[in-house]
This record gives structure tokens, sequence and C-alpha cells, in this order.
């Protein structure tokens, strides 16, 4: 693996690693729609599994992140962070690879365990992987552009993963009909196209240029406690994990069961949740470019004080989904609510991630990351096994109350607690912050001014437009190469 560690990166090596970020952004994604998500959760209640199973299956990659506890002191010691990210990605995706004889396994008994062993395996390895690369990214890419360049790099990213998504849909609705009994094999089909796209996405991590970690004088390398406690002795980076640990913890009681949700208790094709989430995907593409703008203009947390409370309220939305007994209503609200899930998602996300980043020390930020992630991890970990727990323990009581039944007691708590955490986001320090308001009006503004160059979509011309400027500049840095040969 040939070093590509240097002191400091020429504006041409800068450009050329982030063309590959973003094409590694795309690999990435379209691993995760094929492996995880809604097909990995079809795929368990597929083989029998019930809520506990199904909240362990969501906990596991979140838990996992605690591995980025030992990782801050490989990291920091070592200090090759591109290096430790390709060791440790490629051995993660590795274990996508046996997912495909699960199958072979029917029986509850066997093939179950084995899918929550092969998931524990990928995620606690890959874990190691993304603490390097938060810390490698926060030194790459330019503080200036971070807001516009990750929105840029979601929109691609999630363009290819609507993509592959309804394909892959598409693909298992046909087998489901035309061969039920093979239906487990469809999905193995998948779980190989996940692990070689993210074979390939290791092959272009590889290329990326790493700029060398400049470590604080007053942290020594080998003080791993010293190194681990440093960012809670920032008291503004110790609100954003107090309001990060009780926002995931409340949120998640309620989120990661909606394709559960859908597919037990509304008893939708699997189809149809595919075009939701697509719809909603659409609106994250459409709306990340326009909050990363935002971000770049006010502030993340200007960003969250709108996103999060619309989140709370489409979650709350959830719990009238029994009233309907018409289909096309039922179908409307639905409709709505995974707009308002996309809207409020791509803000979340790229906020959350943004702030983070902002608010930790350039050359000395590995161990505040690796913090916000095992603080977001540890939180979207327990808040699924715990809302698991309860939902198969009212399951098993017979529970409901009226015509709600357990989820929507999940649904209602965590709109309910959730509403209480903008209180601690409140209290973190952003430079650039504004009144809500403002926020709002920037948004319909940002709003009108895509509503202009979109005339037909609003998310795929802005795609292709992203996709001819990253050519061009490919092609601009293959004739700078070939100038240089010829000389």
């Amino acid at each position: 693996m040939k070093s590509r560690t240097k002191e400091s990166l020429s504006e041409e090596e800068t450009r050329q690693s982030l063309i590959r970020v973003l094409r590694d952004g795309i690999t990435t994604q379209i691993m995760l729609t094929l492996t995880s998500g809604v097909f990995l959760i079809s795929f368990a209640l597929d083989l029998g599994a019930n809520s506990i199973i199904i909240g362990f299956i969501i906990a596991i990659p979140f838990l996992a992140q605690l591995i980025q506890i030992p990782a801050i002191y490989l990291i920091e010691k070592y200090q090759v962070r591109r290096r430790i990210n390709i060791i440790a990605t490629s051995l993660s995706r590795f274990f996508l690879l046996p997912m495909i004889f699960v199958p072979v396994l029917y029986s509850i008994e066997l093939a179950i365990p084995t899918l929550l062993v092969l998931i524990a395996l990928h995620y606690s390895i890959g874990a190691i992987g993304n603490c390097s690369w938060d810390s490698w990214m926060r030194d790459l890419i330019p503080e200036e552009v971070m807001g516009h360049f990750f929105s840029r790099r979601m929109t691609w990213a999630m363009g290819f993963g609507i993509v592959v998504a309804l394909i892959a849909g598409l693909f298992l609705d046909y087998w489901r009909a035309t061969s039920p009994s093979t239906l487990l094999y469809a999905y193995s089909i998948l779980f190989l196209g996940g692990f070689i796209v993210g074979m390939i996405g290791v092959g272009i991590v590889s290329l990326i240029f790493e700029p060398q970690m400049k470590i604080k004088p007053i942290i020594s390398r080998n003080n791993y406690t010293r190194i681990f406690l440093t960012p809670f002795g920032d008291i503004n980076f110790k609100h954003l994990i107090l309001f990060l640990f009780t926002w995931n913890f409340f949120i998640n009681l309620a989120t990661p069961f909606f394709t559960v949700y859908l597919i037990n208790i509304l008893k939708l094709d699997l189809s149809l949740i595919i075009i939701f989430q697509m719809m909603s995907q659409l609106v994250n593409v459409f709306f990340f470019r326009i909050w990363g703008n935002i971000i770049d203009k006010f502030s993340n947390k200007s960003v969250l004080l709108i996103s999060c409370p619309l989140l709370l309220f489409s979650i709350f939305l959830w719990i009238f989904t029994p009233l309907i007994k018409v289909r096309l209503v039922l179908i409307a609200l639905l409709i709505l609510i995974y707009l308002f899930i996309g809207i409020s998602i791509a803000g979340i996300n790229l906020a959350t991630a943004n702030i983070g980043l902002k608010l930790a020390p350039r050359g000395n930020a590995t161990s505040y990351l690796a913090v916000r992630n095992i603080v977001i991890a540890f939180a979207s970990g327990i808040a699924p096994l715990l809302a698991g727990i309860i939902d198969e323990g009212l399951t098993t009581l017979k529970f409901s109350f009226w015509i709600f039944n357990s989820f929507d007691i999940l649904f209602l708590l965590a709109a309910l607690l959730g509403s209480t955490t903008l209180f601690f986001l409140t209290n973190i320090q952003e430079v650039g912050e504004v009144d809500e308001k403002i926020v709002i009006q920037e948004v319909f503004i940002e709003m009108k001014k895509f509503f202009r160059v979109l005339p037909i979509s609003i998310g795929f011309k802005q795609m292709t437009n992203i996709s001819s400027s990253i050519l061009k500049n490919y092609q601009q840095i293959k004739r700078i190469e070939k100038e240089k040969i010829s000389k």
C-alpha cells in the first residue's frame, strides 16, 4: 500500500482527493442500500424474526461504534488514518460475503443467530475505519466549503441509492410473485452485489491523499485516557454531546421501526414501501443543497432548530395511520409523512455531521469526533433494543388502547420526549446562528432558486449538473497529468 500521507497537500492533490471522496460516497451508499435498511429488515422478517430480534439488528450497527473507544488510541498512536481505514473497511466488508449463505441455514434456530454474528462483525470492524475516516476528512476538507461539499456528496450518494433501491425492490417483488418458496435466495443476490460494490469503494479510498496529523503538545500520544477525556473538558462540545445523546435516544425509539410498522401493521407491499422511501430520498437530494447553503451562510444549529421539530411532527403523524380506513387517504398521509421525514433528515444528518466537525479542533479531531460517534451510537443502539423489548412485551400481553397498538405508543413517546432535547440544543454556541424565522425565509428563497433552474424535476437536473462538474474536473486532472508526463 503506497503511502499517500503528506505534511500538506497541494491544491491539485486536494481536488483529486475530494473527487474520490465523492465516488466513495456513491459506492458506500449502494452497498448500504443492498445490505441494510429495508432489505435487511425484510430479510429478517422473512426468516421469522420477532420485534426483539429486529431491535438487535437495528441496534448492532450503532452499538458496534463503541469500538471507536480503543480505535482512538490506535489512530493517535500510529497516525496512519488512511492505512487503518483501508484495512478495517476491507475486513468489515468481507463479512458481507457469508451473509449470502444464510438462506441455506433456513431454520430460525441457526439462520438468525448466524445473521446477527455476521452483522456484528461487519459493523464492529467497520467502526475502526469510521473513526479514522472522520478524523481524516476533518483535516482534508477545507472548512469554508465543508457544508456544500458534504451536501453534494450526500446528493450523489442518495441519487444512486434511490435508483438501486427501486431496482432491488422491484426485483424482490417479482421474485416473491414468481417463486415465493425461494425468496430468501433473492436476498443473497442483493448481499453479493453490495459486497462487490463495497470492495470497489475500498479501492477508491486507497487513492485519497491524507494530510499528516498535528497533535497538540499538551496531549501525549501514549496517554490514552487523557486523549479520550479531552472533549469532555470542552464545555461547548459537552453541550453538543448531551444534545446528541438525548436526541438520538428518543428518536430511535420510533424511526427504526417504520419499515416493520408498514409491513406488519399496515400490510403494505415492499415495492410501495420502497416508493415511499424513494420519495423521501428524492426530497433529501433536493434539500441537501438547500440545507448545505444555509449552513455555510448561517450555522448548523440554525438548521437543527428547524429540521428537528419537523421530524418530531412527522413521527407524531404516524399515530393517526390506524384511524384511516380508506387506502388512498392512508397513502396520501404516508406520502406527507415521508416528505417531512426527507426534508428533516437531510438537515439533521448534514448539520449534526458538520457541527461535530466544526467544533472539533483541526489537526486534533480524532478524540472529539470519536466521542461524538460513540455517544450517538450508544443512544441509537440502546433505544431500538428497549423499543423492541417493549413492543414484544406489549404484543405478548395483547395490549391495545382503543385502536392504537404498541408501536403507536412508542411513536407518541418518541415525539413527546424528543421535543425536550431542543432545550439542550439551544445551549450550544456556534458562530453564525440566527433566529429560526430567518432560516425559514432562507429555505423558501433557496427553493425559489431551485425551481427556476429545475422546471422539470426537483432532483435529477441537480444531480446531472453535479455529475458534469465532477466529470469536467476529472478530465482536467487527466489532461494535467498527461501534460506532466509529456514534459
